[in-house]
Parts: structure tokens; sequence; C-alpha cells
């Protein structure tokens, strides 16, 4: 059932919830006409009688609660991606592929280019680079934040690098003489839905290149901050 057809049969659900029970005291007090008061003799209020307090009001103010709570419980069906099979808990499509990051862009999805990094030992130094100068998918966003659908690359494995652009290349200084001086941003990893996961960086990252790698790993998933 859609999320839209049950807040309709809610509604008409609620309509026809009288407002006031039908007890027999009850819809005589609403009903009957105002007695004269010569008719009967005049009874004092009860001791814990306050003004607003009486079956009536008191009954409309807890039918009226109810109401709110079941309409608020319908509306929460209508979230986004709760009735859409295509869609996960955020709103958001799946990823298409699995181990790839997608970057997440508004309500879509876009996949991040994936290169083989190639390793330079030189001077005591080891660098890592990967061909171009800058990545194809781009993002406005100093805190970028992905999806991934994990199978063969746990997640708690991604590293995310940031590249200097040096010889027509992008590359990273990753050991000098035997001290490893590349650090990687932290991540935070949520779960979404089954094995799909939502990376989010914890870090402002200044505009430049970027790639996440598995660890042990010479796969890259590139992308570029602007």
């Amino acid at each position: 059932v859609s999320s839209a057809s049950a807040v309709v049969e809610a509604e008409a659900l609620f309509t026809a919830v009288p407002l006031v029970a039908n007890d027999q005291d009850v819809a005589a007090e609403c009903a009957s006409p105002i007695r004269d008061a010569r008719s009967r003799p005049e009874k004092p209020p009860p001791a814990d009688w306050t003004p607003g307090t009486s079956k009536v009001v008191r009954r409309v103010h807890s039918t009226h609660m109810v109401r709110a709570l079941l309409l608020l419980s319908v509306w929460a069906l209508a979230l986004p991606g709760q009735d859409d099979p295509a869609r996960n808990r955020l709103g958001l499509p799946n990823p298409a592929k699995q181990d790839v990051p997608y970057l997440i862009h508004g309500s879509a999805l876009q996949e991040l280019e994936r290169l083989e990094a190639a390793a330079e030992e030189a001077k005591n130094q080891l660098r890592y680079w990967i061909p171009g100068t800058a990545a194809q998918v781009r993002t406005p966003l100093a805190a970028p934040e992905f999806l991934f659908d994990s199978s063969l690359i746990d997640p708690r494995d991604l590293r995310l690098y940031g590249f200097e652009v040096a010889k027509g290349r992008r590359e990273i200084l990753y050991r000098k003489k035997k001290k490893v001086v590349a650090e990687p941003f932290f991540l935070h990893l949520e779960g979404v839905q089954d094995r799909v996961v939502r990376v989010r960086v914890n870090a402002s990252l200044p505009p430049g290149e970027y790639g996440l790698t598995p660890d042990g790993s010479d796969a890259v998933f590139v992308f570029s901050v602007f």
C-alpha cells in the first residue's frame, strides 16, 4: 500500500471517529436543553471540580490527542524511501555497482572513476601516482559524502588521500626514507541498508584532487573538490 493511500485511509478513519463518546450521561449533557433552575434543587459542584475539566472537555481533548498520534504514525510511512523499493532510507538510489564509491549529489549518485596507482621509488622516497591532472567527478562540497555497496571490499579499509598535481599527473609522497608520511583523512561509516554504507569525510577538504583507496590495494577512486 502506498503512503498516499495510507494517508487517505487514515483521514477517513479519523472522520469516522466521533469527538464525544456516546455515553448516556455525556450525550444528555450535550443534547438536553437548559433546565429551569426551579425544576430541581441546585447542587454544589464536586470538591475536585475545576473550570474546564468536564467529561466533555476531557473526552474531546483525549480524542484529539489520539488523532494526532495516529496521523503522525501514518505520515512516518511517507518518509523518503519507505514505499519505493528502488531507494533506501535516505531517499537515495542504491549504488548500481558493488565495491565502487558513489558521490552523493543532492538526490543523485555519481560513480567515481577507478584508476590504478603506480609506485615510483627514488632517493629514499616512495611515491604513488595516477595519470591526468583532474578527476571527471567534481564537487563543491568541502565535506563530501559517498554511498558504498560492499561485497569484496570492507568499507572499513577505505582510505582517503589528497594528491599533488605535478609533472602532468597526480601524485602522493607515501614514504620518506623508512617513515610513512602520507596521512589519510578520517572517515565515518554509517549503515544504510544491507551492505550499503554512507561514507562521510570528517574534515573540511580544501580545493584539490583526492582519491579513495582500499588499504593494501593499488585501486584509486578519484574525485575533485573545487
